[in-house]
């Protein structure tokens, strides 16, 4: 029995409860524990969506069939009516949040992103059935309706840091919104903005113990650098439609090139592959492809791909998100790995999307092994916090994440703890897992400060 089948069962009386042909027909003769239903026959565009993915069906499924024990296991009749209404009633909200009308045609350009999204809604709904087997009798309106900040709640109050793990730079980033800093594989910062005395946008390199060395006095039309890649001896400032910009570290000397002229694993490691969907690590051997890819089989949904030494192939298991997410990798040198999580969601699935990461407690991200391709899905946990999509930021003392114009939080134990409050930008981790750079209060003419976390420190410190 589909779950797009509850619709019509709310027509059948609580006494009398059928399964559903494709057609929306009751028969008599079928037993109630048939899962799914017969594809050849399916009509409504909720089941042409399901039958349209193998997943998509296996979770269908499973959903139908947890219901049906929900519903044996309750014995009164009103309370049946009960859950027949929530069902009806998450149905009504998962067409709505994805789109999905009698009008609405299932083709091979939309047939991802409504498969996607219908995966994510299945997800929320399993938790959903999960807690109302957990609590019978229970009001499905108190498990399912509301958003329960206080189920998942981060902890309020800001953890006290030691002396020395919070690190002033001195300089301060370019823009406010998009504040360009990297890490270089030895311990220095790379930062796109300016220092104190200087006005203008100039690139400056930080190491701890030293003066901030002036690289490049001044860098023409600043806006248009998209993002900065240090390699040792060399940093790249890359812009969307200008020049790339090489800087000699020991001299200064700046001048343009191609990316066709940098040797292949600068082009792998600073991303530099024409598409721009490509990560890799910092020896050039091994990338990961982030991007929508046509499935094996022809149903075109997202795949994250892996490439090392000339293998290339899928990630396992496979990174399923709703393909309206633009999904953003980072390699990380310490543990030889990348992580992957949604950059952005668009304005008009906000509320959804904060809905489910409510109930779930989870907001997804995977690491992906860099010798290996295997992905493990891990979860941002909820909290008091809302706004664009936090970045998770592992390191080799757990895993922090950024929230804009709120602060840095660290994950543990499914929940997670404010550690530095105010404004955190730009956030990157250092090649040795130990020190998160971001951009933040105070400003000066509009630029934020450039500090650094050392969070190997802090977690000494509160040990």
């Amino acid at each position: 029995m589909s779950v797009v089948r509850a619709l019509a069962a709310l027509l059948v009386p609580a006494f009398l409860v059928l399964p559903i042909d494709c057609r929306g027909s009751a028969r008599a003769d079928a037993p109630l524990s048939a899962a799914g239903f017969d594809c050849d026959s399916a009509s409504g565009i909720d089941e042409r969506i399901i039958c349209s993915d193998p997943l998509l069906r296996r979770t269908d499924a499973d959903l139908a069939k947890r219901y049906e024990e929900l519903i044996r296991g309750a014995a009164d009749s009103a309370y049946i009516a009960t859950l027949r209404g929530d069902e009806h009633g998450w149905i009504m909200v998962r067409n709505k949040e994805c789109h999905v009308t009698k009008a609405t045609k299932v083709t091979d350009d939309n047939r991802g992103e409504l498969v996607d999204c219908f995966l994510d809604s299945y997800a929320e709904r399993l938790v959903d059935l999960d807690q109302m087997q957990a609590n019978p009798g229970a009001d499905p309106v108190t498990i399912s309706a509301p958003i329960r900040k206080s189920l998942f709640s981060s902890a309020g109050t800001v953890a006290a840091l030691p002396a020395g793990a919070l690190i002033d730079t001195g300089l301060f980033a370019e823009s406010v919104e998009r504040p360009l800093i990297a890490w270089q594989p030895d311990g220095g910062l790379a930062v796109l903005g300016k220092g104190a005395d200087s006005t203008g946008a100039a690139l400056y390199l930080w190491q701890e113990g030293k003066p901030s060395a002036l690289l490049v006095p001044q860098v023409k039309k600043p806006a248009r650098i998209e993002r900065i890649c240090a390699r040792g001896r060399q940093i790249y400032l890359i812009g969307r439609d200008a020049p790339l910009l090489q800087v000699t570290v020991a001299s200064g000397a700046v001048r343009e090139v191609a990316a066709s002229e940098l040797p292949p694993d600068a082009i792998v490691s600073c991303g530099l592959d024409p598409s721009r969907r490509v990560t890799g690590d910092t020896a050039g051997m091994s990338s990961l492809v982030v991007g929508p890819a046509q499935g094996a089989d022809g149903q075109g949904e997202r795949l994250v791909q892996w490439r090392n030494n000339g293998e290339s192939r899928d990630v396992d298991p496979a990174v399923r998100i709703d393909r309206r997410y633009p999904l953003t990798a980072v390699y990380l040198p310490f543990s030889q790995s990348y992580v992957v999580a949604a950059a952005q969601w668009p304005a008009e699935m906000r509320a959804a999307t904060e809905r489910r990461w409510a109930k779930t407690n989870c907001l997804p991200y995977w690491l992906v092994e860099a010798k290996t391709g295997k992905a493990n899905r891990q979860c941002v946990p909820y909290g008091d916090y809302i706004g664009p999509a936090p970045q998770p930021l592992p390191t080799v003392v757990g895993v922090y994440f950024t929230v804009h114009g709120v602060g840095l939080y660290r994950i543990g134990d499914a929940v997670s703890q404010l550690i530095f409050a105010g404004q955190t930008d730009g956030a990157a981790v250092s090649a040795d897992g130990c020190r998160i750079a971001f951009a933040g209060a105070p400003l000066k003419d509009g630029h934020p400060a450039v500090k650094i976390l050392d969070v190997c420190r802090a977690a000494r410190g509160s040990a």
